[in-house]
């Protein structure tokens, strides 16, 4: 909206300064963002914890009949959605999406590519970090299953860029949905994958120096029985269940470099009246209020959207009633800690530039 005034305001509007500030400002205020998937159309609904069903701006996006997008969660107001080898980076904020090149591979690949989006704050940098499996989601010698060999490759959101492959010291695959598995902090993507069979372990990879690291799981982790992930938790990556039923178990990654593990075990008040009895949730994260927030493992129900709000500091567990969010069966993603952002993309032939 703000593009279209005059020129004085919008050389404001897009200088670098003016862009810091705003968000610096915005993620005092963090928001939860919502993509609901419905009729081959992906709508991104921003709204505040304390009035949740008070839209800030609403924006679409949509893909191919019959298509849909896997996200990877927003860093600094940005996202990336990709399906294949089409990769997209936008701003929910504005509405703008732009494409970047086609990811290249050795074979040809359908719909087992991962990326994961982040910031790298020592050189002022967004990048995106795409692994692919030339073989398929499954590559087997004689009976036994492997790894395969992945690709990676690097693109920098920068003039003049194409798709890089890089090197990685350990191999590795991302198995299970591509959504929701990495997290970018403090200019480092941590995602969890496998190495070989059965060994699953969080991966690190460090945005600036383009390079990953192994880390081992908790000794004591042998409860993770169902599919694990990682959430942000005050600031600090946590490794939990993907199922909560009241209870939460939580490993803390409290020094990256020593790889100590810290656990915490969590009891939400008043679990089975908030949700009843059958329906599963899944932790998504602590907000940088302290606040956690636990969402339905499956939102396609035709009803209103609702998700558990828990405040650690006076132990109260709410349940908070979302209106609005599409109608009769949808696909809903919640994200935690966006923030608006002013930031324009613009375009061309190897060039995606951040203004």
């Amino acid at each position: 909206i703000l593009c279209f005034v005059c020129k004085r305001w919008l050389s404001i509007i897009r200088d670098k300064d003016f862009t810091e500030l705003y968000l610096t400002r915005a993620s005092t205020r963090p928001r939860l963002l919502f993509i609901v998937h419905l009729r081959d159309i992906h709508s991104f609904i921003s709204r505040s914890l304390e009035d949740p069903n008070s839209d800030c701006y609403r924006a679409t996006l949509t893909p191919k009949p019959d298509s849909r997008y896997w996200f990877s969660p927003p860093v600094r107001g940005l996202i990336c959605c990709f399906k294949g080898n089409q990769v997209l980076v936008g701003n929910p904020s504005t509405g703008q999406f732009v494409s970047l090149p086609k990811v290249k591979t050795i074979k040809e690949i359908k719909d087992w590519s991962y990326l994961f989006f982040g910031y790298d704050p020592v050189n002022d940098l967004y990048k995106v970090l795409c692994m692919t499996n030339p073989y398929g989601p499954f590559f087997r010698d004689g009976l036994r299953k492997v790894i395969g060999t992945e690709e990676y490759q690097v693109f920098t959101l920068r003039a003049k860029e194409e798709w890089r492959m890089i090197e990685c010291k350990h191999d590795h695959r991302v198995r299970g949905c591509p959504e929701s598995k990495g997290i970018c902090m403090n200019g480092v993507v941590y995602y969890v994958a496998k190495l070989d069979r059965p060994t699953k372990c969080p991966i690190s990879f460090n945005l600036a120096s383009e390079e990953f690291n192994v880390i081992k799981f908790p000794e004591d982790s042998k409860r993770l029985r169902r599919p694990c992930e990682l959430v942000n938790y005050g600031g600090k990556i946590a490794l939990t269940d993907c199922i909560c039923c009241g209870t939460l178990d939580l490993w803390i990654l409290e020094d990256v470099s020593n790889q100590e593990w810290s656990k915490t075990s969590l009891l939400v008040p008043c679990w089975t009246n908030l949700v009843g009895n059958g329906e599963w949730f899944k932790f998504r994260g602590a907000l940088s209020t302290g606040e956690l927030i636990f969402v339905p493992h499956y939102s396609g129900w035709p009803r209103p959207f609702s998700f558990i709000c828990y405040d650690l500091k006076v132990n109260h567990a709410r349940k908070v009633v979302t209106q609005g969010l599409g109608d009769g069966f949808r696909d809903i993603k919640v994200f935690l800690d966006h923030v608006e952002s002013p930031m324009f993309l613009v375009s061309s032939t190897n060039d995606v530039l951040i203004r």
